[in-house]
């Protein structure tokens, strides 16, 4: 009789457990709205004193900080071209760039030097109702009212604090409105603290992921400077593109377009650029000692725009041989070996627990020139071949080859761009992965906007052959707003 109540109340323990881990996970609310949580990208303002009514903003700093070293920087400039004096230019450059980073960079452990900067505090949401919005206007493109819940961040500090921040958030917003299911939305470095959550407290009980222009495998520009990898030597061909596509096509083009032609062709930009690598190169190391290394070099939250084949080398130019550095870089290599290079397997493991993943990226605009290798595909910041998570990318301004086959052709549908220039096929999520031609980075308004709020909507996981209207590659008008696929 004993062992038959004892194994009556171990059972009746078991069911008691069970029940509590269901009531858990049961949303109290019954709207059958999603809530959604948002992400935004870099540049939240860093100010001092953010609590104050007087907060002054370092970064980006004060206008007239900058404003006041224009001249002086000039003439550094003009010195380099005249007598090719890289001293003075290197001092004028270390001048600007402590300018405009050196009150808001961090200690040598990644936490901020002036413990009173930071963003400026934000009320903790108390509009239960506003998830039952069905208007997303995740990149402030509307003026319509919108039902997602910003998180916001100081964009400098490790990916994991500012995920321990989210995590705080998103428990607010499940007890505000009753789900414990939620949808998560980011763009670009936002990318970066959404993935660090999922490493940290996992997927379960998340609706969709969806991903804009993210940041989360990092961009060229970021990787080239901090690793010293840059390049500019005989690149006026795709400086004359790159500042092509600046000008774009109105009056101030027109009248540029053959200046810069007739420059290109005398060889005039190919002199100047081969005078600024070389005082470039003379001055990197000192200028990354004495300012890259003390402000930029020691947030951690700009390591995260460090792609994998930078990395290394990248750490070895900023910190050398200084044992100061050592905390920081194990913060630094935490996030990069245990998040992003495991981003695949990260979201693999989002996916098998039902989360529905959506991932937009731009290309079509070509990034700046500046590095080792020739223009890439990019939103105009980073590069498509990084927010794709690996498609195959032709070099800006060209296609992939008259006689170019798809790389991957196991899931039995085509993955390369009517205009030939993406293999789509190579990304890690190929079948939840959309391609907009001349998106630029922040480009989310118009029609872009509403396939936004149709993927948010859709009843589960939507695939690029879900909906005519929105098929895996689209070309984006920057005028209308529009959007058509991307046809030969």
């Amino acid at each position: 009789m004993k062992r038959f109540i004892s194994i009556l109340l171990a059972l009746s323990i078991c069911f008691s457990c069970t029940a509590i881990g269901f009531a858990e996970t049961t949303d109290s609310c019954d709207c059958g709205i999603t809530p959604v949580i948002y992400i935004p990208g870099f540049g939240e303002p860093i100010y001092m004193d953010p609590e104050s009514e007087n907060r002054t903003s370092v970064f980006p700093p004060e206008g007239n900080v900058i404003i006041d070293l224009i001249p002086e920087f000039i003439k550094a400039v003009v010195a380099l071209l005249i007598t090719h004096n890289h001293k003075n230019f290197g001092d004028a450059a270390i001048e600007v760039l402590n300018a405009m980073f050196s009150s808001a960079s961090c200690n040598f452990d990644g936490t901020p030097i002036y413990e009173n900067t930071g963003i400026k505090p934000k009320e903790l949401p108390t509009d239960s109702e506003r998830h039952m919005i069905t208007n997303y206007d995740l990149r402030g493109s509307s003026d319509e009212p919108s039902g997602e819940y910003t998180f916001y961040y100081d964009s400098r500090l490790d990916p994991f604090f500012n995920a321990e921040l989210l995590k705080e958030f998103v428990e607010h917003i499940k007890a505000l409105t009753g789900h414990e299911k939620l949808t998560f939305a980011c763009h670009s470095q936002g990318s970066s603290v959404l993935d660090t959550y999922l490493y940290l407290y996992g997927s379960k009980n998340i609706d969709k992921l969806i991903f804009l222009s993210p940041a989360y495998q990092g961009l060229s520009i970021m990787g080239g400077l901090l690793s010293h990898e840059l390049s500019l030597k005989e690149k006026s061909g795709e400086f004359g593109l790159f500042l092509k596509q600046i000008l774009g096509n109105g009056t101030p083009a027109k009248m540029l377009n053959p200046i810069i032609a007739l420059l290109i062709k005398t060889g005039t930009i190919d002199s100047l650029l081969n005078i600024a690598e070389t005082a470039l190169f003379d001055q990197l190391d000192r200028v990354t000692e004495n300012s890259i290394a003390p402000t930029l070099g020691t947030m951690p939250g700009i390591w995260s725009f460090v792609p994998s084949e930078y990395y290394e080398t990248a750490k070895e130019k900023v910190f050398g041989n200084d044992s100061r550095y050592e905390p920081l870089i194990e913060k630094l290599d935490n996030y990069h070996y245990n998040v992003k290079l495991r981003l695949t397997e990260i979201l693999s493991e989002a996916e098998d627990n039902g989360c529905s993943i959506i991932i937009t990226v731009g290309y079509g605009i070509g990034s700046a020139p500046i590095t080792k290798y020739p223009a890439m595909q990019s939103d105009g910041l980073i590069e498509t071949k990084y927010t794709s998570i690996g498609a195959t990318c032709a070099d800006y301004s060209k296609d992939l080859g008259e006689n170019y086959n798809q790389a991957n052709t196991l899931c039995g549908h085509n993955h390369v761009s009517g205009d030939n220039v993406i293999d789509a096929s190579t990304c890690a999520f190929p079948e939840y992965t959309w391609f907009f031609k001349y998106q630029d980075h922040n480009s989310y308004s118009g029609d872009i906007h509403e396939f936004i709020n149709w993927a948010v909507l859709f009843d589960g996981q939507p695939t690029v052959n879900s909906n005519a209207e929105y098929p895996q590659f689209m070309q984006y008008n920057t005028e209308t707003k529009e959007i058509s696929a991307v046809l030969n």
